[in-house]
Parts: structure tokens; sequence; C-alpha cells
């Protein structure tokens, strides 16, 4: 064999390896395998759904009426579907409103142009008056948030890149995404991110290391009846469940799922 033959093949074994590393590093799940333990309708005639996040009593949720250029932030009984209040949260140009984050008793939220280029105001709401208490602006389409006790992290557009701020919005850096898949809602959990979104025509939800977005394990899944994929839009973690709100109003469904099988 020549030593250019010999090279390719070295080559291709060493492409192979990398391959077979990257598949075992990660740990992935099927959503058919874990319980589904509740389906709860959302009462409440809105649009298009974004970000949901969720307490032991409530669930938030934003949408956009993308006909009227409109955008709210709404709180629900996460047991009966019934809506509690809702504000809007649109501004001029602004009034997309993203994936969410629930920290103590603050929401988080990016609402921004409805365009890849849009800039964000990336607000601080109160959980119960839903109020703004503060904000700040991003020169980019931030579609999702998740929040840790010394930093903000957001994804752009598709989620190409990933900005971390301080909690008074000061940049601290930019990470391109590693991966192909386009985040649409994301949560921090006990120092991992855990993202989900569309990714090759299939719904994923992602858990990251942070800070450098390393994919630790992934669930995969399928559609709802209504031949939605249940990662499309709102996904939440809270007391080792899954919650997915995938289906746009009217008669949007909450779907909880047990994260172990």
């Amino acid at each position: 064999m020549s030593w250019h033959n010999t090279f390719l093949v070295w080559g291709f074994l060493v492409w192979i390896g990398t391959v077979l590393g990257i598949v075992l590093a990660k740990e992935v799940a099927q959503l058919t395998d874990r319980p589904c333990l509740s389906v709860v309708e959302i009462m409440g005639d809105f649009d298009h759904v974004q970000g949901i996040a969720v307490d032991e009593l409530h669930l938030w949720l934003t949408s956009v009426h993308r006909q009227d250029k409109t955008g709210f932030l709404h709180k629900y009984n996460r047991q009966t579907g019934a809506l509690i209040r809702h504000t809007s949260v649109h501004e001029n140009e602004r009034y997309h409103p993203g994936g969410i984050a629930l920290e103590g008793d603050s929401l988080w939220i990016p609402v921004a142009a409805y365009s890849r280029e849009g800039s964000s105001s990336i607000e601080q709401r109160d959980t119960d008056t839903l109020e703004r208490r503060g904000r700040f602006f991003v020169d980019d389409h931030i579609g999702c948030l998740a929040v840790t006790e010394k930093e903000i992290i957001g994804a752009n557009w598709d989620a190409r890149v990933f900005y971390f701020w301080d909690h008074a919005g000061v940049l601290i850096k930019k990470v391109e995404n590693p991966l192909d898949a386009r985040y649409q809602d994301m949560q921090c959990v006990n120092g991992i991110l855990i993202a989900s979104g569309l990714e090759g025509g299939r719904g994923v939800v992602d858990w990251l290391s942070l800070p450098d977005l390393k994919l630790l394990k992934r669930i995969e899944g399928g559609k709802t009846n209504r031949g939605i994929h249940y990662m499309n839009e709102g996904m939440a973690v809270f007391n080792n469940q899954l919650f997915l709100l995938p289906e746009d109003g009217p008669n949007s469904r909450l779907f909880v799922f047990a994260l172990q099988p």
C-alpha cells in the first residue's frame, strides 16, 4: 500500500473514531419511553405560543399575535389551565416575546423585532403582577433565555449564537452554537443548560454543559396527535418532570412527562 493510500485509510479511521466518540459521549433517549403524566388544556384566545416557565402552581407563557403584531405574557393555573392574568409586552417594532426564564420572583423575557436581524429588549418582570422591573437592549434577535445566579444566557434566531450577560446586561462573551439544533426555549438546572427545539426535522431536548455547551444527553421526541413536534415551542423542567407546550392557541395543550422511564 502506498504512503498516500495509507494516509487516507488512517484519516478515515480517525474520522470514524471521532464520530463514534461523539455518539458514545452522549446519552440519547426517546420521549416515547417516558410516561406522560398529564395533558392540560390551556384556556384562552392566543395565537402563536413561544416560551414557558413553571413552578408548583403556575404556568407562565409568552405568545405573539402575528397578524396584529402584538406580544403577550400570560399567567395560568398549571393544574387546571385557567387564566389568572395576562399583559401585553409589545413596543413599537419589538412584539415577538421568546423563550422565558424563571428566577425567584422574576421572569426574564426577550422581546424582539420579528426578523432575524431585529433588536431585542431583555425584560425582567414580576411573576405575580407581570409588571416590568427593568430591562436592557441587545442589537440582535434573542429568541430564548436562561438564567443562573451570575449570568443571563440568551440564544439568537435559530440559536446560532449564545450570549452571556451579567444581570445588569453587560456582555460577558458570545459563543457559537456547536450543534445544529435550533433551540426555542431553555433553562438552567443545577448548573446545566437544558434547551429544546428542532434539529434535522426532529424534536430534541438537550442537556448542555456550561460554559462550553458540550452535549451531555438528549431526549428525542415525536409529534402530538395534531401532528406538531413536541419540542416545537415551549419547554420547562421542574421536579424531575418535563413540560412541553408545542401547539398554538386556542386549545393549546401542556404535556407533562416524567424524566425517568
